[in-house]
């Protein structure tokens, strides 16, 4: 069995043939495909530096929940964050030293230390990590996914 060469003229024929559905349902493919390399990059680092990712809070959510994708409307741009969960912000940014003050309403003769948490960067190293291959994926997702839409909707 041979495999067929399609050119680029040949893609962008077949993606001008699409409807505007279809071009939408194309561009937001492509750009969460590639936004969840960073994302996923993301989720790797955080698993060196906390042990457990999954461990659910009192609301049911999770540090590798709070890693999020976003498509823009406009289908011109996606987004990554990690401020879908507050806690991973600690994480990334490091806290200073904490003390507690008081235990609900009562006044502590002495401070009490509550600790500090280390700065990782989890997040940046990512971004650094995977800035190139992000974008280089585009192009290849969007043949990609322009051939498998065009396969379907014969």
């Amino acid at each position: 069995m041979e495999s067929v060469q399609i050119t680029e003229n040949e893609i962008l024929k077949m993606f001008q043939d699409f409807n505007a559905n279809m071009r939408k349902k194309t561009f937001r493919t492509v750009l969460r495909q590639s936004s969840n390399i960073l994302r996923k990059q993301a989720i790797l680092n955080l698993k060196h530096y906390v042990s457990n990712i999954d461990r659910k809070d009192k609301w049911g959510n999770t540090l590798r929940k709070g890693i999020v994708t976003k498509i823009a409307k406009n289908l011109k741009s996606a987004t990554v964050h990690i401020l879908a969960n507050f806690k991973l912000k600690f994480f990334e940014m490091g806290t200073n030293v904490r003390y507690n003050k008081r235990i609900h309403t009562i006044k502590l003769k002495k401070r009490r230390y509550t600790g500090s948490i280390n700065a990782t960067h989890f997040f940046t190293t990512a971004k650094k990590q995977t800035e190139t291959t992000v974008f280089n994926s585009i192009r290849t997702n969007l043949e990609a996914t322009i051939r498998k839409i065009n396969e379907k909707h014969k």
